[in-house]
């Protein structure tokens, strides 16, 4: 159905990415995946979580929201580049 992984960039910040496959999405699926990512990224005392999505992937971009992600930059390439400070947050 879909995959989440963390990976480390420093022993501060991780990247996190998530895909869920089309015939899968609008179940919650994402939504789960991305909660279940900073939950173990908060266990693993990560401080903030990066990420960087498509600007064009509305759906994704949404749900990164709703987690409590925030925008920093939009790319040349047409991507987006988002945070989640989790040193803010309980």
């Amino acid at each position: 159905m879909g995959h989440a992984a963390l990976f480390f960039i420093d022993r501060h910040r991780c990247e996190m990415l998530t895909v869920v496959w089309p015939q899968f999405q609008s179940r919650g699926i994402g939504t789960q995946l991305v909660r279940s990512s900073i939950h173990l990224a908060r266990e693993m005392g990560f401080e903030k979580v990066w990420l960087s999505v498509d600007a064009a992937n509305l759906r994704a971009r949404h749900i990164y929201k709703e987690c409590g992600f925030e925008c920093l930059s939009s790319g040349d390439r047409g991507d987006v580049e988002m945070a989640l400070d989790l040193s803010q947050r309980e």
